[in-house]
């Protein structure tokens, strides 16, 4: 394996970088920001400021390259990625950064570059954004210490669904249909709408130019204000668009009906991905029913269909229309690191000691009194194998106003013929049907009194492999077949199986054994289903390794979750609620089915650290979400912080109150159920 050598040396003048940036740029994933075009016009003046190229070099060649600003404020020095760390001059506003890399052994080399940064640079903190988690996620393999100073969504609408004729209007909401063709009508009273792309670059620059007073009147009262008051952030669009343009790296679009401007858009193309970068609408108070963004997109998304493109990229920032048009979304961050002190390990203390205090302050704000629980997991096994050794589920009472009551038990152990020896005995994600407790082992179905917490019934066939959620509906019980990758639907009155497969067109699994029960697992899996649920009396289930959740008898209809490896599926009221391992809650409308809200335990509570999965909403804002204890690896010892159970406000994110759950025995969990009331 080649050696990668990181060095770094002054930059004067970033002229000198074209040569070997634009070559690397041609071998990377080429995010749009980190084209030469952008980089020269963005950095086009380093007078007075302290400039680092960082470059990483495999033999003579360069495979990974930053630019680096330092700025001192006081006694501390940051230092910025690809970012000048002024409010005026970064206004052009970067997205997708991260260092320029060339594809092959991505990983080793953004590794080699941040290695670099923090052991051979001087700085206190490090600013990398605005970035996806991808980008982000290795800054965890160091000592730093991680603040997020910027965090929001970018949505995305993939196009490629709809190149074969599908209806891309068809697809969404009813009030987005309604919304868009009601504008429509109204625009098309002042003439045909015209969807108009600048032919010269002379006609971009002027387009440019008229879409500034609209831009300004939009944003000039907003805490995010106009670029176009900004002079850096004008000169810089002139250069930019004068060179990106003459190498069709952006569309500026003119949307108009008869004489009358409907809204400019400013987009930039890099290979089969349009990124929406701005926009300016032109609001008429005669039109007051019209939504100008929304009819401009809908034309520049159906007019990149029509072009054969992949995807239309809004990037980052929250707003209605997005959520309306995508049909997925991802976050986006600005992270400040700091190197881990004593110092920043005992204020980390402090602020743990300090949401302590809060949450009591908190308790009798809750909503949460006189509910009852089912909570499901395992007991680690002191031993070596399996991992976990007990089966187990506590029914409780829960309230505000002090600890958990346990009411009743049920610790159980399969029989040694329905699985290997090596196979984990745990009660996996559980489902209640009026007074039946329905829980999965890897291997079996239980059928459970919610009173007595007693075992009615058993059911296990050679089909069953680490089974992992099982649910009731319209007389059969579906259930997450994760090790053969698909849900098994199970007549109550006949108990024949019947397979429903959840990826499209997979490959049925060869060399299997006759009796899956006799082998610990089947992985690799190809999707992992692991949690099903109802929309009216469609059946769905989440599939872990896709981040996403599809219809069983559909698989084509998908519901994007992201950002985690994907559990539970709880729907309740209006909404579906998520949750991915690594913290995230997401909630979607299950109408819609579009993202409504977004929380990440990582950023709001992140003194706990675990494997989240089991939730259940107490109310619209608020919910009872588990974490499990965390485990041993090669990286980190398990430490003595036991499974949780957390109350989160999702729209103020506040974790309000917490729950021992190793007191109650548990090490993993994997559902919390609530017992409706008689």
């Amino acid at each position: 394996m080649t050696t990668i050598q990181v060095s770094v040396e002054t930059l004067d003048d970033i002229d000198s970088l074209k040569s070997d940036w634009s070559a690397l740029f041609a071998r990377s994933n080429k995010a749009p920001f980190l084209n030469w075009n952008w980089i020269n016009s963005y950095f086009h003046n380093l007078k007075d400021h302290r400039c680092l190229f960082l470059a990483a070099r495999q033999g003579s060649e360069l495979v990974g390259a930053g630019i680096l600003v330092f700025v001192s404020v006081g006694l501390k020095k940051f230092a910025y990625l690809n970012r000048f760390g002024d409010e005026l001059l970064d206004q052009p506003w970067i997205e997708y950064n991260d260092f320029l890399i060339q594809k092959e052994d991505e990983r080793r080399i953004r590794l080699a570059l941040i290695d670099y940064c923090v052991e051979h640079l001087n700085w206190h903190e490090f600013v990398v954004g605005a970035s996806i988690k991808e980008a982000l996620a290795p800054y965890q393999l160091f000592e730093l210490e991680q603040k997020t100073n910027w965090y929001s969504h970018t949505y995305q609408t993939r196009l490629n669904e709809f190149l074969s004729g599908k209806d891309y209007l068809a697809s969404l909401s009813r009030n987005t249909r309604y919304q868009i063709n009601r504008s429509i009508r109204e625009y098309e009273k002042y003439g045909p709408i015209r969807f108009n792309i600048a032919a010269s670059v002379l006609e971009a620059l002027a387009w440019f130019e008229e879409a500034a007073p609209h831009h300004i009147a939009r944003w000039k009262n907003t805490d995010v204000g106009s670029g176009f008051t900004n002079p850096v952030f004008v000169s810089f669009h002139r250069r930019f668009i004068q060179q990106a343009f003459e190498v069709n790296e952006l569309d500026f679009i003119k949307v108009t009906a008869g004489s009358k401007v409907i809204s400019y858009l400013y987009n930039f193309k890099e290979k089969d991905t349009v990124y929406f970068y701005l926009s300016a609408n032109v609001y008429d108070q005669s039109l007051a029913h019209t939504k100008p963004g929304l009819v401009s997109h809908y034309l520049a998304i159906s007019h990149y269909i029509d072009e054969g493109k992949a995807c239309y990229d809004f990037m980052g920032g929250e707003s209605q229309y997005k959520r309306s048009l995508a049909n997925q979304c991802s976050p986006i961050l600005i992270n400040n690191f700091k190197r881990r002190t004593l110092k920043a390990k005992f204020e980390e203390k402090l602020r743990f000691i300090k949401h302590q205090i809060k949450y009591k302050k908190r308790e009798t704000e809750t909503y949460l009194a006189e509910r009852q629980l089912i909570i499901t997991g395992g007991v680690l096994n002191p031993a070596s194998k399996p991992q976990y050794n007990n089966a187990l589920a506590v029914k409780l009472d829960v309230d505000s106003s002090g600890p958990l009551r346990e009411l009743n038990r049920l610790t159980y152990q399969p029989g040694t013929a329905t699985q290997a020896p090596d196979t984990n005995i745990t009660f996996k994600s559980g489902h209640i049907s009026g007074n039946t407790l329905w829980l999965t082992t890897e291997t079996e179905i239980l059928e459970v009194g919610v009173d007595s917490m007693t075992v009615k019934n058993c059911y296990s066939d050679k089909c069953f492999n680490d089974l992992h959620h099982v649910i009731e509906h319209n007389n059969s019980l579906f259930i997450a077949d994760t090790g053969l990758d698909c849900v098994m639907q199970m007549s109550l009155k006949s108990k024949q199986l019947t397979p429903l497969p959840v990826v499209v067109n997979a490959c049925t699994r060869q060399n299997l054994p006759e009796d899956l029960r006799a082998v610990p697992s089947t992985k690799p899996h190809l999707a992992h289903p692991n949690y099903c649920f109802t929309l009216g009396d469609e059946v769905w289930v989440t599939r872990c390794d896709y981040m996403d959740a599809v219809c069983v008898n559909n698989p084509q209809r998908r519901i994007f979750i992201g950002d985690g490896l994907v559990h539970d599926g709880v729907v309740k009221g209006k909404y579906i609620y998520f949750t991915t391992v690594n913290g995230r809650i997401k909630v979607f409308d299950k109408k819609t089915l579009q993202l409504c809200t977004d929380i990440d335990l990582a950023i709001v509570a992140p003194h706990w650290k675990g494997w989240f999965r089991g939730i259940t909403p107490i109310t619209s804002e608020q919910v009872l979400i588990a974490m499990s204890k965390p485990r041993a690896s090669k990286r980190q010892l398990s430490g003595s912080q036991e499974s949780t159970l957390l109350l989160v406000d999702i729209f103020s994110n506040e974790v309000l109150q917490h729950w021992n759950l190793g007191d109650l025995g548990f090490d993993a969990v994997f559902s919390v159920l609530e017992v409706p009331k008689a």
